[in-house]
């Protein structure tokens, strides 16, 4: 039987987390071969309680935080408060603006994966942009790139025109095959065991943004791959905590995390 992990990460979202715990325990109703253990890093800033009592096919627990970020958040789960993180087949940091549709379970342990991957990007469905959002980075970002990335985030006014012009030509193709990509999108990252089985802990020390091209990296390290698997879905309801941060802090988070990605992972090469 394959066992499932979630770890989700919620900040003053009590009313999304409790929809996608719904979501959760109705996808696990309908697939009885495996078992999931969801954990939640409640960084809030006002506690409230969590009803848990009511979920019946998911095992909850929840641990309070003081505001460690994103990835922080997570990784005090993974490496503190898991006993043996390669008991579990499939791992899960996320976001709680979201929903797993009701056959994600079944599609997830139905879809027959290489051993050589070591993170699963399901369609994330946007229900603003009507799109998917994986795959979040095709392919690796050149210096050049990632270098204008971190002057967009540098200068806020740069960030705000690229974001009302040439983020939303985006393409919405749907895309209905599996792919190798390079990266996908950070509000839910799907990890396979043989993730862990090369790094048992994560350590990112930016409290927001960036995940996707660290995780990407530590795999393209131990040449593993990262899978678009369109076929398993999640529908994303948009940036519950992210959306309430000014566009100065969002910039400052945004390039530190380009900051230190650039520093580790490029300028080393």
């Amino acid at each position: 039987m394959k066992t499932i992990l979630i770890v989700c990460v919620n900040y003053n979202s009590y009313e999304h987390l409790a929809n996608y715990l719904d979501s959760i325990e109705t996808a696990k109703m309908n697939c009885p071969d495996c078992i999931v253990d969801v954990c939640i890093a409640d960084n809030s800033t006002q506690k409230q309680e969590l009803i848990i009592d009511k979920y019946h096919h998911i095992n909850i627990k929840a641990f309070l935080f003081e505001n460690l970020g994103y990835l922080g958040g997570a990784s005090a789960i993974i490496n503190n408060e898991i006993k043996e993180i390669l008991i579990y087949d499939f791992i899960i940091v996320s976001n709680v603006d979201i929903l797993v549709s009701e056959k994600f379970f079944i599609e997830l342990l139905g879809t027959r994966f290489d051993n050589n991957i070591a993170w699963i990007a399901p369609q994330i469905y946007s229900e603003k942009e009507k799109r998917d959002r994986n795959p979040k980075i095709r392919s690796r970002l050149s210096t050049t790139k990632i270098s204008m990335i971190r002057t967009f985030y540098r200068f806020p006014l740069l960030f705000e025109i690229y974001n009302k012009t040439f983020y939303h030509r985006k393409s919405k193709r749907k895309i209905i095959t599996q792919s190798e990509i390079y990266a996908g999108h950070g509000s839910f990252i799907l990890l396979t065991k043989v993730f862990f089985q090369h790094y048992e802990k994560i350590s990112y020390p930016i409290f927001l943004f960036g995940e996707e091209i660290f995780f990407a990296e530590l795999i393209k390290k131990v040449n593993l791959k990262v899978l678009h698997s369109p076929n398993i879905k999640i529908i994303d309801l948009e940036h519950a905590s992210t959306s309430k941060m000014s566009s100065k802090s969002y910039c400052k988070e945004n390039f530190n995390a380009v900051k230190y990605l650039m520093e580790t992972f490029y300028e080393q090469n």
